[in-house]
């Protein structure tokens, strides 16, 4: 006959956590840093995004879609790879690569086509440090390494990096903190740089800024598409480098920019 035990005296008590309480602080502790979550759900990345690489850069994110339906701000713990694509700012092949190897190594569920970390993977994560468990050794091929050249700092990126804060202003700072959007903070970029005297810049200058100056993570080429498209809104001329445009923004730019500061400032205050 089984024999009831008096837990408060049983050593074995100790063992006995609320397993729910565990991984909301996991999760709280792998995002620290690297991702924020808005009132209305909106996955964010923050400073230390960027230093992550894309493997990490995809799990982040996949764990914030968790802390926000944790959180009761959205439905479903499920994430699509176009949303992390937008998130991230990586390349959709890129997003969809990472995403097969995380399911292949079972870190990942896939319902769907949209993609969710179950519990019991959550305590095992680390992100950027390759530690993730794998099912075998993991062969490690020996990569060339080709110096490139950097492009030296045009001399309106070198007029634009030393600005301070203030000038960039706190409205247009959260949009360039803002996922996606490619096109509305390239013309942001344009309007701090047109404020000090800067007419035009290249789809490499507004990176090499956002990069540098906001610390977000972009792709260049995402912001020269952005800007190609939308001609409606700037003016497009050679540059000084060859097979390179510069832009500068129009009426037309500056009326799109005022309504996308306008909604960020309306849903950041829902």
């Amino acid at each position: 006959m089984l024999r009831m035990t008096n837990l408060s005296d049983d050593p074995l008590s100790q063992l006995i956590v609320n397993t729910e309480e565990l991984d909301r602080k996991k999760l709280a502790e792998l995002l620290d840093g690297y991702c924020a979550i808005s009132k209305d759900g909106q996955i964010r990345p923050i400073s230390n995004f960027p230093q992550l690489d894309s493997t990490s850069k995809v799990l982040a994110i996949i764990l914030a879609q968790k802390a926000a339906k944790t959180l009761g701000l959205v439905e479903t713990d499920q994430i699509s790879p176009s949303s992390i694509e937008e998130i991230s700012g990586l390349p959709g092949g890129t997003v969809r690569v990472k995403l097969m190897e995380l399911r292949q190594q079972r870190i990942v569920d896939s319902t769907k086509g949209s993609y969710s970390i179950p519990n019991h993977s959550i305590i095992h994560v680390r992100l950027n440090t390759g530690q993730n468990p794998k099912k075998g050794p993991v062969l490690s091929r020996a990569k060339t390494h080709v110096t490139k050249t950097a492009k030296p700092d045009s001399e309106e990126l070198k007029k634009l990096l030393p600005i301070n804060q203030e000038q960039i202003g706190e409205k247009r700072l959260n949009l360039l903190l803002s996922p996606g959007k490619y096109l509305e903070r390239a013309l942001a970029v344009l309007t701090i740089a047109r404020e000090i005297g800067i007419e035009a810049l290249t789809p490499n200058d507004i990176t090499r800024f956002m990069k540098e100056k906001i610390r977000v993570n972009v792709i260049r080429e995402n912001i020269s598409l952005a800007l190609g498209r939308g001609t409606k809104y700037v003016d497009r001329s050679p540059s000084t480098q060859r097979g390179v445009y510069s832009y500068r923004i129009m009426v037309s730019g500056d009326q799109l920019l005022e309504r996308a500061l306008k909604i960020l400032s309306q849903n950041e205050g829902k």
